[in-house]
């Protein structure tokens, strides 16, 4: 189905049937390439969603006016437009900042919170180094429709990384407005998202826990699916919905 949201219209797909789980992707990636390998395993327990962001896959950005903030109430557009109050929040790499944002100012949509590859700072000068680096080749060849052509990934990147410096700053204050449960995945070898970072959120988010995935690096959930969505599955046990 397709969600309006303000100069955009947001691809979205579900299935499974039961209480809903929304995942949201990293960037430069679509809702179906991050999340292809989990989308079957979590369908057998949960209502998955997932939907490309703006400026990726089928849904437009003009202007590449795009970023965490943006990102964050676009999930939360999905949810309204699907008549979802609350859900179990999964977020990938950028997607993880994003759901950070949300629920740091609308507490309530998150039974539980997920981040995979997430971050509570950004590291300003290493920005030249992420633009100026090599990039999946795997990322570099997803057709974004919506996007200006073959190079749309180097657009995608600039604009992320100049986001991510500005805008991925999370207090101490602001994690403790986070009050559901919360869990931090990430792979022990993740060298775009140093693994310090999980330490740093399961520390100073209330309710927090971390999961370090052994020989896996910032691509957690497609390097080891089936771990990965066991320990969603078992997180949501433990959620009051």
């Amino acid at each position: 189905m397709i969600v309006a949201a303000p100069d955009t219209q947001l691809h979205v797909r579900e299935a499974g049937t039961g209480r809903p789980l929304v995942l949201v992707h990293g960037g430069t990636g679509t809702g179906s390439f991050d999340w292809g390998p989990l989308i079957p395993r979590l369908a057998e327990h949960f209502r998955v969603v997932w939907f490309d962001l703006r400026g990726h896959g089928h849904s437009p950005a003009p202007g590449l006016r795009l970023g965490i903030v943006r990102f964050g109430l676009d999930t939360h557009r999905v949810m309204q437009a699907l008549g979802i109050p609350r859900a179990l929040l999964v977020g990938f790499s950028a997607g993880a900042n994003s759901l950070l944002t949300l629920t740091i100012r609308h507490p309530r949509v998150a039974a539980g919170l997920v981040t995979i590859g997430g971050s509570m700072t950004s590291d300003p000068a290493r920005v030249k180094e992420i633009l100026s680096g090599p990039w999946p080749e795997d990322l570099r060849a997803i057709d974004h429709v919506a996007g200006g052509g073959p190079d749309h990934w180097r657009a995608l990147r600039r604009a992320l990384a100049e986001d991510w410096a500005a805008n991925n700053v999370f207090s101490r204050e602001m994690l403790a407005r986070i009050t559901c449960p919360f869990l931090a995945i990430h792979g022990e070898r993740d060298r775009i998202v140093f693994p310090e970072q999980a330490e740093l959120l399961s520390r100073h988010v209330p309710n927090g826990s971390m999961w370090l995935a052994p020989d896996a690096g910032h691509l957690v959930q497609k390097a080891a699916p089936a771990e990965t969505a066991k320990r969603i599955v078992e997180f949501a046990g433990r959620i009051s919905w």
